[in-house]
């Protein structure tokens, strides 16, 4: 006996821990309430498993016992549509006003077409007012102030009536009908007027001021080019021999001009890198030198005449 009372509390206890959402008992009320949606003889997979037009069940029905199918529970705020979301699903929920209830779901709902899609649940959009106004009426084809802010009276000059106006009750589709006597003031229509034309002249004149700039630049820049180039070129042609000379040794501009520069370096290596060490020798020692930088016949015939000199001649 205990361990019956035991079990059943425990299993009372669980039922309460599992209770379902408001949106879960919602999606149930064909399965669970079928008699009040006239789904009782459908088979079980349409009505409660989602094989058909009919929403997933996804939870027991214990679970949603303390929803109450004949007096629903407000829906929670936190599941309302936004009032643009419930506006897009006007052909899919208001399908009678706008006469697309014998088009496709996938055209008047899901937007595969020329209508918006709708991407919420007729629930989400429970506080929404798909019929403020008859059909046929001002208010139905959007004269009023809530639909695009009025653009349609706006575009003759006229002012919309405030959402839900008696006026837009009137039967019609033309703005004499279904737009208010009232013009734009005096004072708006010389501001539609002169706003452009302001605008345009500050444009102009802040484009004007950009070219005279650029202008101005451009011939300040010319005007240093000018007079920077000459400078910088006379002073590069006048370095330029200098530097040469300074570069160049007294023993490399003798052998040069005996056209025996190609034997510098092997001369270098054998001790005679300055014109001194060449100083004083006869044409025998030349003619050693020479064999020894195995320097060819000509050249060194060449060598031997321009260095051997008498003992007494110097360099």
């Amino acid at each position: 006996m205990l361990a019956q009372i035991v079990s059943t509390f425990l299993l009372l206890v669980c039922r309460v821990a599992a209770q379902a959402t408001w949106e879960q008992c919602y999606h149930c009320k064909y399965c669970f309430d079928c008699g009040s949606h006239g789904t009782c003889d459908l088979p079980v997979e349409q009505k409660c498993w989602g094989q058909g037009v009919y929403p997933e069940c996804s939870v027991y029905d214990y679970e949603c016992s303390w929803y109450d199918y004949a007096n629903p529970p407000s829906m929670p705020m936190n599941l309302r549509a936004t009032w643009e979301q419930c506006d897009d699903c006007k052909y899919c929920f208001d399908c009678g006003t706008h006469g697309t209830c014998d088009l496709p779901v996938e055209q008047k709902c899901w937007g595969q077409g020329d209508y918006t899609k709708c991407s919420v649940y007729d629930y989400a959009c429970s506080w929404y007012d798909y019929a403020p106004y008859p059909a046929g009426s001002c208010g139905a084809l959007e004269w009023g102030a809530d639909y695009h802010n009025g653009a349609k009276c706006r575009h003759f000059g006229r002012r919309a009536f405030s959402k839900k106006a008696p006026e837009l009750n009137r039967m019609g589709d033309r703005w004499e009908i279904c737009c208010g006597e009232e013009t734009l003031s005096t004072r708006a229509l010389i501001g539609l007027i002169v706003g452009p034309i302001v605008g345009c002249c500050f444009c102009t004149l802040i484009v004007a001021l950009v070219v005279v700039l650029l202008k101005k630049n451009k011939a300040n820049n010319s005007s240093t080019t000018a007079t920077a180039n000459p400078v910088a070129v006379t002073v590069e042609m006048r370095a330029e021999p200098a530097v040469g000379v300074a570069m160049k040794n007294p023993i490399s501009l003798k052998l040069e001009e005996l056209g025996c520069g190609q034997y510098e370096a092997a001369l270098a290596d054998q001790g005679y890198d300055s014109l001194g060490s060449l100083q004083g020798l006869s044409k025998e020692e030349a003619g050693e030198i020479a064999d020894d930088v195995k320097m060819k016949p000509g050249h060194k015939r060449r060598f031997v005449d321009g260095i051997a000199v008498k003992k007494t001649e110097t360099l």
